[in-house]
């Protein structure tokens, strides 16, 4: 691990840019200094797996939290670790009762990690379940929560004829309070509404999870928060060697799933967490969204869920035909920065 001190200031006896070094971590006091130690502790084969933040503190917010300085470099700082495929960790302040000035380690401090670039992927037991109902929904809870937030859909097929972009696109694009380009919100659009490799190779089209990882860097370093949508189901294939988890498992995202309510979703939803399991993910809750009113026993099917599914139920919701009908989800904020552990 690197870990970065006070942004672009020396700790005593410490030159700007110097490194104090163990056998496992290395720590540099200048943020200009971080990515080229990155790189190169990464060029003599070293497995560098996260960069750590202990910026200086200085002030307390509207929340009561104190607020680190220099937060357009914490952003760059962000990007730039995430387009190396490493985690960003954030150490800062815990609440005291006097205002605590100064450098970080005069007072109290808790450390948690925090996912790359705070963001979610958002997945589905199936398409058509409302995973744009539910992730416009988690957009709307962000903004409502004072979080700069907006979505990202990697991967759209299907535009209906009139229309210059993927209706999923738009809702994410509505929900949400950072404006950015059109490229980095949707990397790949596809006219016809058929699974993600079939639209790509009718098209003469390479779906690149790297190129996907550079959006989602430039889309982390604007926001707060980064809702992902996936398209279709977990495991909807991208290429012959690549599916729709592997983008949650390249950006390094925390997993919602979306249930749809419906005859078969058990199979499907356990079959679900089973696979984000298998790759390696962290399943941090469900949502059911109720897609058939007229499905019996949709209740018990739902406290069945509860029961067998590793996360929490996020939300229940009722069926929404439009992304802009459902309630905003709040609370996601913890979801999406905070991994255990």
């Amino acid at each position: 691990m690197i870990e970065i001190g006070d942004l672009d200031h020396a700790r005593p006896g410490v030159a700007a840019g110097e490194g104090l070094h163990d056998r496992r971590r290395d720590v540099v006091v200048a943020t200009a200094d971080a990515m080229e130690l990155f790189d190169r502790r990464r060029e003599r084969g070293f497995a560098v797996e996260a960069v750590q933040l202990v910026p200086d503190v200085t002030e307390r917010g509207s929340d009561g939290l104190l607020h680190w300085r220099a937060r357009d470099a914490v952003d760059r700082l962000r990007a730039a670790t995430i387009a190396r495929g490493a985690c960003l960790r954030l150490q800062y302040a815990a609440r005291c009762d006097s205002p605590c000035r100064g450098r970080l380690g005069r007072f109290p401090v808790r450390a948690e990690k925090l996912t790359p670039g705070r963001g979610l992927f958002v997945t589905g037991t199936d398409t058509g379940v409302g995973k744009t109902v539910v992730a416009a929904a988690l957009l709307r809870g962000l903004v409502a929560d004072g979080v700069r937030a907006l979505g990202m859909k990697p991967v759209a097929a299907g535009i209906e004829p009139g229309r210059s972009r993927n209706a999923d696109v738009d809702a994410l694009v509505a929900a949400g309070n950072v404006a950015a380009p059109l490229a980095d919100v949707n990397p790949y659009a596809f006219d016809a509404p058929i699974a993600p490799h079939l639209a790509a190779a009718r098209s003469g089209t390479v779906i690149d999870l790297e190129r996907i990882a550079s959006a989602y860097g430039r889309l982390a370093a604007r926001a707060d928060a980064v809702v992902v949508e996936g398209a279709g189901g977990a495991l909807v294939p991208l290429s012959r060697r690549s599916d729709m988890l592997d983008i949650a498992a390249r950006l390094g995202l925390p997993v919602l799933l979306v249930v749809g309510v419906r005859l078969g979703c058990l199979n499907h939803a356990l079959l679900t967490a089973l696979a984000i399991s298998a790759r390696g993910l962290r399943l941090v809750g469900w949502v059911a969204n109720r897609i058939d009113a007229a499905m019996p026993e949709a209740e018990a099917n739902v406290e069945t869920l509860a029961r067998l599914l590793p996360a929490p139920l996020i939300a229940d919701l009722p069926w929404h035909g439009a992304a802009t009908g459902a309630p905003p989800i709040r609370g996601a904020i913890r979801l999406a920065f905070v991994a255990p552990g």
